[in-house]
């Protein structure tokens, strides 16, 4: 169980291999959230929407490491 949430949570961190090898790809085609969010936030200069980016990350992790917990949760430590 724990695996599979810390794997999630580095599917969401996925920055530095786009960002070194494409940059987010010719026309955003290989762009990811964490990409999104650096481009918004230190090239367009659009704080709100970094921010705001980061919360929706957040919020998607956690939700889906709740419903993860709750669908395998079967008395373990």
């Amino acid at each position: 169980m724990v695996c599979s949430i810390i794997t999630i949570i580095g599917a969401f961190k996925l920055f530095t291999e786009v960002y070194s090898t494409t940059g987010g790809g010719p026309g955003k085609s290989s762009q990811v959230l964490g990409t999104f969010l650096y481009q918004n936030a230190f090239l367009h200069d659009d704080l709100g929407m970094a921010a705001a980016t980061g919360v929706l990350i957040f919020v998607i992790t956690v939700t889906i490491s709740m419903i993860h917990i709750k669908a395998t949760k079967s008395g373990e430590v």
